[in-house]
């Protein structure tokens, strides 16, 4: 469901490949115009990667150390709220303003991942994985900093039932992991508190959806993937919120 407003401090969708990048060092041209298509600055940073193996001779054993130096490109929208980044076996894109997901997400992933598969034969996913972090602030300033059940359903509220008194409180955070068949769910929720290890102060609570796929996926099912799991967060976070939430979203 598409909200008037909504409390989205970050959205991240990110696919890691089962073999790297040949020619990240050097992107080629329509990989590149197609990222800046809707991420105009470009930044190069250095990726470091390492591996020791165990040799064998008549000496004995040695370690042997092997270091890489590879490309990570991040590109980002003239408003710097949105970020792409490719590097040697992943493709990520972040949204810290969020609009609808075609607008943020797959409007500038989908035109670089077609792009990436076009260029390399067999591609293959590792890990595909989605994830909408909210920060859903109270409505209701009368209401004590553990009091959320206008908002959030109760079976949600239940993590922040402490004794009494809570005083010197810091962080109050539940975890719930979902196996949904055709993806894995983790699910984060609770009063992580921005000011820890200070004590609970900001009425600011969390509902946190990661969701990842961790079998092979061949490119051409990515995007169709990604959208699954947005469906998969969408109705897990209507089934997180009240009516009084969902109206406020609405702008009702």
């Amino acid at each position: 469901m598409e909200y008037v407003t909504n409390y989205l401090a970050q959205v991240i969708a990110r696919i890691d490949l089962t073999e790297p990048i040949p020619w990240v060092d050097k992107l080629p041209k329509e990989i590149m115009e197609a990222a800046r298509a809707g991420f105009p600055i470009v930044e190069t940073t250095p990726h470091f990667s390492g591996t020791v193996e165990i040799r064998a001779d008549q000496g004995g054993s040695r370690l042997e150390h092997h270091e890489e130096t590879r490309t990570e490109w991040a590109f980002h929208s003239a408003e710097r709220n949105r970020h792409l980044k490719i590097g040697p076996t992943y493709v990520l894109v972040t949204c810290d303003s969020f609009r609808t997901y075609d607008d943020s997400i797959a409007s500038g992933l989908k035109p670089v991942w077609d792009a990436v598969a076009e260029r390399v034969d067999d591609l293959q996913t590792r890990r595909l994985g989605l994830r909408y972090v909210n920060h859903i602030p109270q409505t209701d300033e009368s209401r004590d900093v553990l009091s959320w059940t206008n908002l959030v359903k109760k079976r949600i509220c239940a993590v922040l039932n402490v004794p009494d008194p809570y005083d010197g409180l810091t962080r109050a955070v539940g975890i719930s992991e979902y196996n949904l068949g055709d993806c894995l769910m983790r699910f984060q929720f609770g009063m992580p508190n921005p000011d820890y290890p200070s004590p609970l102060r900001q009425k600011m609570f969390l509902l946190d959806y990661d969701c990842f796929v961790e079998t092979p996926v061949d490119s051409g099912e990515v995007l169709s993937v990604m959208d699954a799991m947005r469906q998969r967060i969408e109705a897990l976070f209507e089934a997180s919120i009240t009516p009084a939430l969902r109206r406020h979203l609405k702008g009702t």
